[in-house]
């Protein structure tokens, strides 16, 4: 997965200075889920993706940060649906 990977640092689309936080919003245990999944292939890609979508719209939303996550994680699972083959 990379020198990121090799560090706890899972979310490839948060720079790498924030430590897996964006907005105050950890997203460290939902990119591990996600980056565990695409090792595994235990679930189909959709499915990995669309849990972590609605993972982090969790921790946004334990945050009280709900629309704020939307703005974020909807992008964010575009591009995953997108590109995420390259990492599958």
């Amino acid at each position: 997965m990379g020198k990121r990977w090799a560090r706890g640092q899972f979310c490839d689309l948060i720079p790498a200075r924030f430590k897996d936080t964006i907005f105050g919003v950890c997203l460290k245990d939902s990119c591990y889920q996600h980056d565990m999944h695409y090792i595994d292939k235990d679930i189909s890609r959709k499915e990995a993706d669309l849990e972590w979508f609605n993972e982090a719209m969790w921790e946004f939303t334990k945050c009280d940060k709900r629309k704020l996550g939307y703005f974020i994680c909807i992008p964010a699972y575009l591009i995953l649906r997108l590109f995420g083959w390259i990492r599958w």
